[in-house]
């Protein structure tokens, strides 16, 4: 879908730009999107691209900061390791997994994820504060206890319709049963 209106001056095409690729690219990965595609999705002409990131690949990494931040802004706070993991599922903006999922699942992107996606820093830092205290397992080591858990949040956020019909599973895939069923998991790592 292109823009309604096209962008004036610098700072309003860079953004419909960075907006557009990051839609794009969310819905139907990095290889799959021309640049033609984005320019007219941002209502731009084609030159303005290459004149303001020079590349696919810039302008790639500018959309993953720019969702990286909106998601940090949506996260808030990270305050305590379970309340921040539930609030991880309760994010709004979908392109920030689209983008985020479609970008690991392309061999040809190879990025460096912990700049762009600081909460993983951060929940680590929760993660060994509480084991710290004493309240998960500390036989787990850090990034075992978040990569399972954010694999398995992100996991199940994709895919649980298709999950609870394949398991036979007779509730809905509601908030309620899918929080559960993470809660269940997070008892797990807890002492």
């Amino acid at each position: 879908m292109k823009k309604q209106t096209k962008p004036v001056g610098r700072d309003a095409v860079k953004t419909a730009l960075i907006e557009s690729a990051a839609e794009l690219f969310a819905e139907r990965g990095i290889k799959d999107v021309s640049l033609r595609e984005i320019a007219a999705h941002a209502g731009v002409n084609l030159g303005l691209i290459h004149r303001h990131f020079g590349s696919k690949e810039v302008l790639r990494r500018a959309a993953q900061e720019f969702l990286a931040s909106k998601f940090q802004e949506q996260l808030g706070g990270l305050t305590d390791f379970e309340d921040t993991f539930m609030r991880l599922r309760q994010i709004t903006d979908k392109r920030v997994i689209g983008m985020l999922t479609r970008s690991l699942l392309e061999d040809s992107v190879k990025s460096d994820y912990s700049n762009s996606y600081l909460f993983v820093e951060g929940l680590m830092g929760l993660v060994r504060e509480e084991q710290g205290n004493g309240t998960l397992k500390s036989d787990m080591g850090v990034e075992e206890i978040v990569i399972g858990l954010l694999a398995m949040g992100f996991g199940i956020e994709l895919f649980k319709d298709v999950l609870f019909v394949a398991t036979g599973s007779k509730k809905k895939p509601s908030p309620k049963n899918v929080n559960k069923i993470i809660m269940n998991w997070i008892s797990l790592i807890k002492k």
